[in-house]
């Protein structure tokens, strides 16, 4: 319930003090100002039958993808459903796309190790 009151007010907190293009994604690490940042779609996950599906974007030194992935709580693994390369940093022209999924384990300590956790318990 604690992680649920934090989660709540990180959400209003970034909703109030973000620009509207950035609102509906909320940032899990780094720093959407600097070079890198990891985040979620807030308004796209799916959670059915230990599942959860969303859209999730990362943004390193040199790229910057744009990934649906579903999150298997049981077995604590990701699938990479769809993900979209972009040719910039800020994820506006979009290069190639790779469709074939790919399943591996959640590294512990991740940032999307933390998600997982979270969005598991809902």
């Amino acid at each position: 319930m604690k992680k649920l009151i934090t989660i709540f007010i990180l959400v209003l907190s970034i909703g109030f003090f973000s620009s509207p293009s950035h609102a509906e994604w909320i940032t899990i690490s780094g720093d959407p100002d600097k070079t890198v940042e990891f985040s979620y779609h807030s308004e796209d996950i799916v959670n059915h039958e230990g599942t959860v599906r969303l859209w999730v974007r990362q943004r390193t030194q040199n790229e910057a993808t744009k990934s649906q992935i579903e999150i298997n709580c049981a077995q604590n693994t990701v699938t990479l459903m769809m993900v979209y390369f972009f040719n910039d940093r800020n994820w506006t022209k979009q290069g190639k796309i790779n469709d074939v999924p790919h399943t591996a384990y959640i590294p512990t300590g991740s940032s999307l190790d933390i998600l997982a956790a979270d969005l598991c318990e809902w």
